[in-house]
């Protein structure tokens, strides 16, 4: 049979392809019993399928690849309908498992469309929360420095109108604090200062007084 050991030879590289694909998937597939229901028709099918090579390798007992190629081919011209029917049966077998193959990589593909659309949403929310935040905090600290701010130039226009009555009290730990703090003490200072020198005008005009 002319091109016989050659196609025979194309078809033996070709199953132990197969057979190494099969094995790795199955190895993939394990505990995914709807994955496995739908690997074990192909390999009943592919197995019945493949039973013409052996048959055929059978019958002429290793006398060289062109007589079994022959014997093949006779075998399969005796029953024409039936292997072709098993061939038929394992093409069903395997375009079953490719359509659950490409099922499941939609789903997960759009699972993972989902999960991205999620994540973006989750990324957007949270940028927008951090942007309110950082907002809110900037408003906070910028009306609270401008409070303190005001209190201490209030704290100074009294002194300078030699007001000296009202104390600056303050429990900020910042820069801000420690000028009302100083504040605080020159107003006390002055206080002081003022008080003395009162006293000391009283004394004089009480002096003048009794002379």
């Amino acid at each position: 049979l002319e091109g016989g050991p050659a196609v025979l030879a194309q078809a033996r590289s070709t199953l132990a392809q197969y057979d190494t694909a099969q094995a790795r998937l199955e190895t993939l597939l394990a505990g995914d019993a709807p994955a496995l229901a739908l690997l074990e028709p192909v390999k009943t099918t592919g197995a019945a399928a493949r039973e013409l090579l052996a048959l055929g390798e059978k019958l002429t007992a290793g006398r060289g690849d062109a007589a079994m190629a022959f014997q093949v081919r006779n075998e399969y011209g005796k029953d024409t309908a039936q292997w072709s029917a098993r061939q038929q049966a394992w093409g069903k077998a395997v375009d079953a498992l490719s359509d659950w193959q490409d099922a499941a990589n939609a789903a997960r593909s759009a699972l993972a469309t989902a999960d991205a659309r999620t994540a973006r949403v989750l990324i957007i929310v949270g940028a927008l929360l951090a942007f309110a935040f950082g907002s809110a905090l900037a408003w906070w600290l910028v009306r609270d420095t401008r409070a303190a701010v005001r209190e201490a130039v209030e704290a100074t226009r009294r002194m300078a109108r030699h007001d000296l009555s009202q104390p600056i009290d303050t429990h900020r730990q910042d820069e801000i604090g420690g000028l009302l703090t100083a504040l605080e003490a020159m107003r006390q200072n002055l206080l002081e200062l003022a008080t003395g020198v009162r006293q000391a005008s009283d004394d004089i005009n009480n002096a003048s007084g009794e002379i």
